[in-house]
């Protein structure tokens, strides 16, 4: 009986010690039928600790001694299958870089289930996970800095769209360093020109990398980099990012070259601590989110090369608001024409200027509708979302102008956001009927509206269980609970949920001044975020 205990004991130690993971901290006793024989088996089957429990098979004990082990490093399950005797492990020890637990391990002779042996190890292994990943962001948090401090230094600004193929080309290194799948998706010229005449000058591209790990489903991140221009004003050059207190300043430091920062680390963090994502991973880094981004996520996905169960965009929601969708626009020029003629005798021509002022206050009968109870959305954080119009964010005059002269064109630019409750299709005729009006009504007026780009509206429900397991998520890093929101921007989250048909969120970090001077993000906000990115990685459900 000795020798048989001693082969056994040896026996099991030498699987175990495949794994550097896992050792056994206590002598095994056994039990005996009547014959003395031992009767134990250590079932093949793998599972993982995130799926439904399921029944360990029984089996020949002389032919099922082994580990069970699930695709995630640290995490071996050990059970005994019964047959006609009876086997005990008293404790087995699990064991990582810097935590160990012993769990009480027994037979069920009525046939054991892997969350019954090891509900507890279940719980142990995911905090600790949880608590590798986060202290690892924490202790590199110089070295996130610093990746995002390099691609604000790349001046990606649209309009017109410069140094795409420099930030574009550095992301793809950083991609395939983490041993990433990488394709660069040129756009043709001439398929770019029918949105931006000049496309040939500046190419439009966009990244996709991904980490395809064997599992059913698949997470996609996007971040779009493209930023704003940066107008007077600054305090500091806003392409040379510096770090004051808990501020890193510089254009598309929160709008939004911290997302990509934050979901890249995400990504070392898991591969430098052996944990492997529940889910495929892709990412897409795309251009011209910030005119419309038709040739950027919108490219992407009617390519159909996005192949996802769920989505995170990863702006549109911060802090403890999620983004569950967005409002909708309208965006347009109207121009406004009249006669030229010399600054001394205006009373021979027609002032194109004053028709227009004389426009935008018949413009401004609109806005008395907004408030109908028809069209203010209500989110499910308890804001209401209500129409809005923006009149001049662009205007101009004739070409040449001087101040000698009477202008013969004048032309302003129309912002108007949807929200949810509304129906883009009906935006433009609207405006069309109020300047038709205004023209009959308006002696001599003479305009004409010319749409540049228009956006559906996006609201997605929160109950799905991706949704709600990102929430978690979220509550859980923040420790406190979080909520749903719809922004009253938009974001390139449309493009996946209407166009492709994929769930998604949209959540980012959170900083201050997107679009404005001195643009910053909270760097302590940027690590929060990056451990949700991180963890949901691990352990989001979808």
């Amino acid at each position: 009986m000795r020798r048989i205990l001693v082969s056994v004991f040896f026996g099991i130690l030498f699987v175990f010690g495949l794994s550097s993971s896992i050792s056994i901290s206590q002598r095994i006793p056994s039990k005996t039928d009547s014959s003395g024989s031992l009767g134990t088996a250590i079932s093949s089957t793998p599972f993982n600790l995130d799926t439904k429990s399921k029944p360990l098979p029984k089996g020949n004990p002389s032919s099922n001694r082994r580990i069970l082990r699930s695709p995630q490093k640290a995490k071996i399950y050990l059970a005994t299958s019964i047959t006609s005797q009876t086997f005990t492990l008293n404790t087995l020890t699990f064991k990582t870089d810097s935590v160990s637990s012993s769990l009480p391990i027994d037979s069920n002779p009525n046939g054991s289930t892997a969350s019954e042996v090891f509900s507890i190890s279940s719980t142990d292994q995911k905090n600790m996970s949880v608590e590798k990943l986060n202290d690892y962001i924490d202790r590199n948090r110089p070295h996130l800095c610093q990746y995002l401090q390099t691609l604000i230094r790349i001046p990606t600004v649209n309009p017109p769209g410069t140094n795409y193929a420099e930030i574009v080309n550095l992301l793809a290194e950083w991609c395939r360093e983490l041993d990433l799948e990488t394709e660069i998706h040129h756009v043709p010229t001439d398929e770019a020109q029918i949105y931006l005449p000049h496309a040939s000058e500046y190419p439009r591209m966009n990244l996709i990398a991904k980490w395809n790990t064997g599992a059913e489903r698949t997470i996609h991140f996007n971040s779009h980099f493209d930023v704003v221009p940066a107008s007077d004003g600054w305090s500091q050059n806003p392409f040379d990012p510096q770090i004051d207190g808990d501020w890193l300043y510089g254009r598309g430091s929160d709008d939004m070259k911290d997302s990509i920062a934050a979901t890249l680390f995400a990504i070392q963090t898991l591969q430098e601590n052996g944990v492997n994502p529940s889910c495929n991973i892709e990412c897409s880094f795309t251009c011209d989110e910030e005119i419309g981004g038709q040739l950027g996520a919108g490219e992407i996905v009617r390519k159909q090369l996005v192949d996802a169960d769920f989505v995170v965009n990863c702006e549109g929601g911060t802090r403890l608001n999620i983004g569950c969708g967005h409002n909708g626009i309208l965006w347009a020029d109207v121009f406004v024409f009249g006669k030229p003629a010399h600054g001394s005798r205006p009373h021979t021509g027609l002032n194109a200027f004053e028709k227009m002022s004389e426009l935008v206050v018949a413009l401004q009968s609109l806005k008395s509708k907004f408030n109908h109870p028809d069209l203010i959305f209500k989110t499910p954080a308890g804001r209401e979302l209500t129409p809005t119009i923006n009149i001049g964010g662009v205007f101009e005059g004739t070409s040449g102008g001087k101040i000698n002269t009477v202008p013969s064109m004048a032309k302003f630019s129309i912002d108007r956001r949807v929200t949810p409750s509304e129906i883009i299709e009906n935006i433009e005729p609207e405006l069309r009927t109020v300047i038709q009006i205004a023209c009959q009504s308006i002696p001599d007026l003479k305009a004409e509206l010319r749409p540049i780009l228009s956006i559906s509206p996006c609201f997605i429900s929160s109950d799905s269980p991706p949704t709600q397991s990102f929430r978690k998520t979220v509550s859980q890093i923040r420790q406190k609970p979080a909520q749903f929101d719809v922004t009253s921007g938009f974001t390139d989250l449309h493009y996946f949920v209407e166009g492709g048909k994929m769930p998604g969120i949209g959540y980012g970090p959170w900083g201050q001044n997107a679009h404005g001077i001195d643009e910053r993000v909270s760097i302590s906000d940027l690590i929060l975020t990056t451990k949700i990115y991180a963890q949901f990685m691990a352990n989001g459900q979808i």
